[in-house]
């Protein structure tokens, strides 16, 4: 039982769940009144080529040539093309140790490709770069899993469990802004009637709770339309606080509410949250990640606004007229399509108008806002597979190393995040895979075979590591050379 005391994690559950949505709004109006907010909502809607050009109030014809998507992308596939090498680490070093690593090397492998956790763990290296963070959290889940027994009251299948992964944003994790934290909230939109089966007990409390549409476009980067009642909306908003083990809780502490109702309190059951984030680089001062990709959107609105003015001279001018002197032309048409002009003898004969005149200079600036967001970026034209015709291979591959060495932070980052969630689910089997489970595994020959395990054959792991090499390697470019 958590002992109540003045500290805000410590509270009795009701006036947790105060707190919970105290810390929540707190969250939101820092966001806002940060910038941060409003600086996510413009990345967003840049990396997916939403222009920021008001035609109606500008009088242009608005064109997004999506740059910063493009380099984004390109940033990504350069950390995430090829995935480190992972290696679980035993505590000793006997022949059972070491086939204890193979076992734990085959279910990561397992898991990435089966699991499909590679995908989410690349999820979260581009929501790091348009979005400045990207998260992972791993936790145990009873209903996932083979069906091992029958339950006698209910007549449900119990299962016996797997680990379940999800990716979040900077919008799902709250913390605090600064300083040192031992929790996180995680804010999700789940399906009430999905929670109300799974807590039959609270089902009414559940059932009686909607989330505001109002509320969904306050957290939402996307736009949600008014398309249906919000006494009608099936989501509602869960609060889960993760507390680490800590002298002020001993045990830790996880709590799950929706709107003021308690689902779930209880000690911390992992040895310690489960919940990894990802970035380029750390904000100084803060506890929040930053983005090289933030600085290239002011030179993407340049280039929409260059090519904007371009298309708009195109739209109006574009289409040729005649100017002839007054009274002396005569036009006569011989069929659909084909005109027959006349104009007075002694006359100068009808010429076209060109209007069309789009000075150099917009295409110049519009040239120099893309290499600029190349340099800051890093990712050059031969990353981007645009190399110069007269370029060697051996100056293309010196190019694309430089490449590489740019984005090294983000890869650090990729690789921390692979050893953390790696150890996470070595942990999390050593602690729950108390019945014998089937997994595919594949050995150093990457031959598969099933193979059968339970926590206790885990016993002898103690982590993962990535072994950093050299990135270049791994390239196309790289093998060639």
């Amino acid at each position: 039982m958590i002992k109540e005391s003045s500290y805000w994690a410590a509270k009795a559950p009701k006036e947790l769940a105060e707190e919970m949505l105290h810390k929540r709004d707190e969250y939101w109006t820092f966001l806002e009144n940060s910038g941060i907010m409003g600086e996510l909502k413009r990345s967003y809607s840049m990396f997916y080529g939403n222009s920021a050009i008001d035609e109606l109030q500008d009088g242009k014809t608005a064109m997004t040539v999506n740059q910063y998507g493009s380099l984004v992308r390109s940033l990504h596939t350069l950390v995430c093309q090829n995935r480190p090498a992972a290696e679980a680490r035993a505590m000793n070093s006997d022949y059972d140790s070491q086939s204890t690593v193979l076992l734990a090397n085959g279910l990561l492998d397992y898991y990435m490709k089966e699991k499909r956790l590679e995908d989410l763990l690349k999820n979260a290296a581009l929501l790091s770069l348009f979005l400045r963070e990207g998260w992972v959290t791993a936790e145990w889940n009873t209903k996932l899993g083979e069906p091992v027994a029958i339950d006698p009251e209910s007549g449900e299948p119990i299962n016996n469990g797997d680990i379940e992964f999800n990716v979040y944003s900077i919008l799902d994790i709250i913390r605090a802004p600064k300083g040192k934290t031992q929790w996180h909230i995680i804010r999700k939109e789940t399906n009430k009637y999905d929670l109300a089966a799974q807590y039959p007990e609270l089902a009414d409390e559940i059932l009686s709770c909607g989330l505001k549409i109002t509320d969904r476009r306050k957290w939402s980067l996307s736009y949600i339309a008014d398309t249906e009642k919000e006494a009608d909306s099936d989501l509602v908003e869960t609060l889960t606080l993760y507390h680490a083990k800590s002298p002020a809780l001993p045990e830790g502490r996880v709590v799950t509410i929706v709107e003021d109702t308690v689902l779930l309190d209880s000690p911390l059951p992992y040895q310690k949250p489960y919940i990894f984030s990802i970035s380029a680089m750390d904000s100084f001062q803060t506890n929040f990640g930053h983005s090289p990709a933030m600085d290239l959107m002011p030179m993407q609105d340049a280039l929409d606004t260059a090519f904007s003015i371009a298309l708009s001279n195109i739209n109006s001018f574009g289409v040729g007229s005649l100017i002839s002197e007054k009274g002396t032309l005569q036009i006569n048409q011989i069929k659909e399509g084909l005109l027959h002009l006349e104009h007075s003898k002694g006359s100068a004969p009808p010429q076209m108008l060109n209007l069309l005149q789009i000075p150099n200079e917009i295409f110049n600036f519009a040239e120099t806002m893309i290499r600029n967001q190349e340099t800051i970026s890093a990712v050059n034209a031969v990353a981007r597979g645009n190399p110069p015709s007269q370029m060697s291979g051996t100056a293309m591959a010196l190019v694309a190393q430089q490449a590489l060495v740019f984005s090294s932070s983000l890869q650090q980052s990729y690789n921390t995040l692979i050893e953390n969630v790696g150890t996470a689910l070595i942990q999390l089997l050593q602690t729950f895979a108390h019945e014998p489970r089937v997994a595919q595994i594949a050995g150093k020959v990457k031959k598969s075979m099933l193979k059968e395990f339970k926590a206790d054959d885990l016993l002898g792991i103690s982590r993962f590591v990535v072994d950093s090499a050299n990135a270049f390697t791994k390239t196309t470019a790289g093998k060639v050379e």
